[in-house]
């Protein structure tokens, strides 16, 4: 058993709750938190190849977000692909 095992746990849960009301935010703050997020997952592949695996993918993903969310692209904002379904939807009727 690791010594302060229960402070680290304490501290990892902490870090999770704050990264994702960062990420739920908007903005700014959620550029942070995805930043976060991919930095959690990169030290997550220190921990063995099953885990870098599931993290590399992880990590793919979070830059995919990162990046739609940092892009000037109005096409590329989650805003406009709500838009575009709503469009979708009503057509549909």
């Amino acid at each position: 058993m690791a010594p302060n095992q229960l402070l680290f746990i304490g501290l990892l849960v902490a870090f999770e709750a704050v990264v994702g009301v960062l990420i739920l935010s908007g903005g700014r703050r959620t550029q942070l938190g995805l930043v976060g997020a991919i930095g959690f997952h990169a030290a997550l592949c220190l921990f063995g190849w099953g885990v870098t695996i599931c993290s590399a993918l992880m990590i793919a993903a979070l830059v995919l977000l990162l990046r739609a969310e940092r892009s000037p692209s109005p096409r590329m904002r989650p805003q406009h692909w709500t838009a575009v379904a709503r469009r979708v939807l009503t057509r549909s009727k």
